[in-house]
């Protein structure tokens, strides 16, 4: 039989989602007279395909930090979207995986 450990990563996970942010630009885009603000990640194509000015005219884009629970207001999401857990452990119903002890 197999000497498993469970790592339970849930309380990890929920102090990052109560207390980190994540970093986003806010563009304001003037398109046919209308102005949008749109928010992206520095990594979006839309963003990085001029540099920190998208296509048409708009404005300097503006860093800002967006709490992790804006972003994902249920933590189930949060640690899917950021995690990749799709549920809790059925034994333990806890975030975390089962490793093999040392021996």
């Amino acid at each position: 039989m197999k000497n498993e450990t469970f790592v339970d990563e849930e309380d990890l996970f929920l102090s990052s989602w109560n207390e980190d942010t994540q970093t986003l630009y806010r563009v304001i885009v003037d398109k046919n007279g209308y102005s949008n603000i749109r928010l992206y990640h520095r990594w979006d194509t839309a963003f990085t395909a001029v540099g920190e000015r998208l296509f048409g005219r708009s404005q300097d884009a503006v860093k800002i930090e967006i709490p992790m629970k804006t972003l994902y207001p249920s933590f189930e999401n949060y640690v899917k979207s950021c995690h990749g857990y799709d549920s809790r452990d059925e034994k333990t119903n806890r975030y975390g995986y089962w490793k093999q002890a040392s021996s």
